[in-house]
């Protein structure tokens, strides 16, 4: 069986490995595409590979994606292919600084947006003094527990309406009750919850074996950043390159310049992170 990954940095990581599977267990499987649509860009994209690998596959797995992501969008390739839908792994409770804005365009450098570092530039934050004032903030432990089961179950619902093809509910609540910052957003689940979705992917194509990857080291690794509960620590990392906070901070703080105030601070205060701080 042929199949074809379109979604994020989770598929594509899921894509690679189970390319390397299905070689070491010489099954009679292939992986045909497992680039994620962000890496492709949009007008200048080069769609012929991608439609090739499409048609040729017998089944497509994908994720969501919204209208921003405009011809890539799920609503607009489901026009031309039979695209079965899976869950994006995601955690607003995790690391609940990292996410999007809503109504911006995807930022290609950046990709998704520290909003604990955006408060302290909005608040006016001395660059100098970013580093260790990122730190100082708290997280409200009822609204963090009412941000789990929120999520818990827009995912059950999304399955029983038949919006994707496996329930992510229960295994969500289990990674989150064993640890409580298991992965942040969309794109960086840890290992057992990537193991979680290949082995939904693989029954659902009715493999014989199964994966294993909780004995690995992390896969997903490009983008890393501090704990908002932990201490000062000189490490941050974004799109494979590692930063000390400081470098972070100016990076960051030169992001949020060229954008207009009033929308940071609308974006800010719309954000998951803005719920669960104590202000």
């Amino acid at each position: 069986m042929k199949i074809a990954l379109i979604g994020n940095c989770q598929l594509q990581q899921i894509g690679w490995f189970l390319k390397a599977f299905f070689a070491l267990n010489q099954l009679e499987h292939s992986v045909v595409w497992y680039e994620p649509l962000f890496a492709l860009g949009d007008k200048d994209a080069q769609i012929i590979p991608l439609f090739k690998a499409l048609d040729d596959a017998d089944r497509i797995y994908g994720q969501f994606h919204d209208k921003k992501w405009n011809s890539f969008s799920t609503s607009s390739l489901c026009k031309y292919f039979p695209i079965r839908l899976v869950p994006t792994l995601e955690s607003n409770a995790s690391f609940p600084q990292m996410n999007y804005f809503s109504d911006a365009p995807l930022h290609y450098n950046f990709y998704s947006v520290d909003f604990r570092m955006l408060h302290c530039f909005l608040s006016g934050v001395p660059l100098a003094s970013a580093p260790r004032a990122y730190f100082d903030v708290a997280l409200l432990p009822q609204a963090l527990a009412q941000e789990i089961e929120s999520t818990a179950t827009k995912y059950a619902a999304k399955f029983a309406d038949g919006k994707v093809l496996f329930d992510y509910s229960q295994e969500y609540r289990n990674a989150m009750a064993h640890e409580a910052t298991p992965y942040f957003v969309h794109n960086h689940p840890g290992n057992p919850q990537l193991q979680w979705l290949a082995n939904q992917i693989l029954q659902d194509m009715q493999s014989p074996l199964l994966v294993s990857l909780e004995q690995m080291p992390p896969i997903l690794t490009d983008t890393i950043v501090p704990a908002l509960n932990g201490v000062f620590q000189d490490a941050y990392r974004i799109r494979s390159q590692e930063l000390r906070m400081e470098t972070a901070c100016k990076a960051n703080y030169f992001f949020f310049s060229s954008y207009d105030e009033a929308f940071l601070r609308a974006e800010l205060e719309m954000s998951p992170y803005w719920r669960l701080i104590a202000h």
